[in-house]
């Protein structure tokens, strides 16, 4: 399953936890097929308790052109790519971002589009700012995927988002890309959302970090077509994995995952399905 936001009322909201409201140079990965291109179409929004912005990744244009924007303590700092970079319609894509806290300059927001066959890389970018204060804090808001979640309520995400993965961590683009068609536990990982799959009302963390979302307007829609997210391929790592296995693990399994979606008791091809 995925979730389609492709109407005013639909978001996901994740509140503030200890592990969200902490980032300082962070990472991540989703999964997402436009049905159209506009601009300031937000795929993901974090805000302070007070409304403040704290980062958004956004379509901001007729082009697909993807912007990551951080707010710092003065201003804020962005990159964006070249018209013809960034996503296209109707196709699933896979866009891996990071940002450095350390960095000054606009090369502190790095952005990579890939696809269903093709592994992450850089893309060009036509605009963008440094900033050379630190990443606003407090971080005590929520973060809403698939929507601005305020004026204008046209910033919605046109489309399917399928799959959501944040780290706190500055992650290398090879660790990005081994994130991009299947899920490698990590002590970083904060936030792992495979939209859809547990309902239309409560969206299940499955990092371990109980970071459960509220889907308003859930409608759910046909999976990124890669590896059944809870079948052998996935299941697999988490099994030789040391510490972070355990954590990850516990919560498919709290929550159905391992059985309820294919897994390891299941038949969507599972370790004895």
């Amino acid at each position: 399953m995925a979730l389609n936001f492709n109407a005013a009322n639909r978001r996901v909201t994740v509140a503030t936890s200890s592990s969200l409201n902490n980032f300082v140079s962070f990472s991540g990965l989703v999964w997402v097929k436009a049905s159209a291109l506009a601009n300031d179409e937000y795929i993901l929004n974090m805000v302070d308790s007070g409304g403040s912005p704290i980062f958004r990744l956004i379509d901001a244009s007729t082009s697909g052109a993807i912007q990551l924007a951080v707010w710092r303590t003065t201003g804020f700092g962005y990159q964006q790519t070249t018209a013809g970079t960034g996503i296209s319609a109707d196709t699933w894509q896979s866009i891996g971002f990071r940002y450095d806290n350390t960095n000054s300059a606009q090369t502190a927001h790095q952005i990579y589009i890939g696809d269903l066959s093709t592994k992450l890389v850089e893309s060009s970018y036509a605009a963008g700012a440094g900033n050379a204060n630190s990443i606003n804090t407090p971080q005590d808001g929520d973060l809403v995927i698939g929507n601005s979640d305020g004026a204008p309520a046209t910033q919605f995400f046109p489309g399917d988002i399928a799959v959501v993965k944040l780290f706190d961590a500055f992650l290398s683009l090879d660790e990005l890309i081994a994130q991009q068609w299947t899920t490698i536990p990590r002590s970083d990982m904060v936030l792992y959302y495979e939209l859809g799959w547990s309902g239309t009302t409560a969206q299940v963390d499955y990092s371990g970090n109980d970071n459960s979302g509220t889907i308003t307007g859930g409608t759910n829609a046909d999976h990124v077509p890669l590896v059944s997210p809870f079948g052998a391929s996935i299941v697999a790592p988490y099994i030789v994995s040391a510490a972070a296995s355990g954590r990850i693990m516990s919560s498919l399994t709290n929550h159905g995952g391992l059985a309820g979606h294919g897994g390891i008791a299941g038949i969507g091809g599972g370790l004895a399905g």
